[in-house]
């Protein structure tokens, strides 16, 4: 089941409008609100990345967005809002519930981090409903294009999130 769904949001993703051009540079530059994705991880990692958002968006406003099955022993040393993502709130497709991806699209963040080394069909077709300008995720699928509006490469989790704040320090 899980194949065939994947393959129906590959190919569904075929008819989504494509994103605008932009100016990367200047929109890094500009970014007041930030949501960045968290999946399972251990804590090590999530204090890396905790700290580099503070690092490297000092005057931004960050949320963090936690897989369902995120420690909550690991969410509490990030020291910034977060949400977790409730079991329930993916549907049977496997999409993330209307109500959740509006709650997030009202926040109008101006960037999204996707911390998910593998693509996670669910939070990438989420992410793309939220129009967010910019949505960094992994070249980990040929066809994570359609999602993500910056991608990086990265041979495993740990590289690519180091990878991930050295691409975003250079824009700034």
């Amino acid at each position: 089941m899980n194949a065939i769904l994947r393959e129906y949001f590959l190919w569904r993703s075929k008819f989504l409008k494509p994103t605008a051009t932009l100016d990367f540079r200047e929109e890094v530059r500009g970014i007041k609100k930030i949501l960045a994705y968290l999946p399972v991880m251990e804590r090590p990692r999530a204090e890396f990345i905790a700290q580099k958002m503070r690092e490297h968006f000092p005057n931004s406003s960050t949320e963090f967005l936690l897989h369902p099955d995120f420690s909550a022993d690991t969410s509490a040393i990030l020291g910034y809002p977060a949400e977790q993502i409730q079991k329930n709130d993916i549907g049977f497709f496997k999409t993330l519930r209307k109500g959740v991806i509006d709650k997030i699209r009202e926040k109008k963040f101006d960037l999204i981090l996707d911390f998910n080394f593998a693509l996670d069909l669910t939070m990438a077709m989420a992410f793309r409903s939220c129009e967010a300008p910019v949505t960094v995720g992994s070249y980990a699928h040929p066809r994570a294009d359609r999602f993500h509006s910056i991608l990086i490469k990265a041979p495993d989790a740990a590289s690519y999130e180091r990878s991930m704040f050295d691409y975003l320090a250079q824009l700034r």
